[in-house]
């Protein structure tokens, strides 16, 4: 039975198989991100796809630098957990400017990431063995 929580962007299900089960909380995410992708990609002034890439990809690499800056403050912030937060709302910025230069290039960043995962494999073994 699967169930779908659209607020959390999570399927659950039964399953044996890890692969499976990641691929399909993953691709519950895309999902969402390619209904969300036409918004997005309206906001930025020029729809030039060129635009629209170095877009995404300078705002993927600003996230990553604040992702960066977060990981600096945890070492010597005393509230740690607000600082977790704080690099969770990063990552997340991140994860947006990734699908979204993925939805713009038409690359399917799941099947790339099982792929990738696959030859991580190959090179140095499976984690779950």
């Amino acid at each position: 039975m699967v169930q779908v929580s659209p607020l959390r962007l999570k399927v659950e299900f039964e399953s044996d198989i890890p692969e499976l089960s990641l691929k399909c909380n993953i691709q519950s995410l895309t999902d969402r991100m390619k209904k969300d992708s036409a918004f997005w990609h309206s906001t930025v002034v020029n729809q030039d796809h060129e635009a629209l890439r170095a877009h995404y990809a300078l705002g993927l690499c600003g996230e990553a630098g604040e992702v960066a800056d977060e990981i600096k403050k945890m070492s010597y912030h005393p509230d740690r957990e607000a600082r977790r937060v704080d690099l969770g709302t990063e990552l997340s910025d991140v994860l947006i400017y990734l699908l979204l230069l993925a939805d713009l290039e038409g690359i399917d960043i799941i099947d790339m990431y099982l792929k990738k995962r696959e030859h991580n494999i190959s090179r140095w073994g499976d984690p779950e063995v």
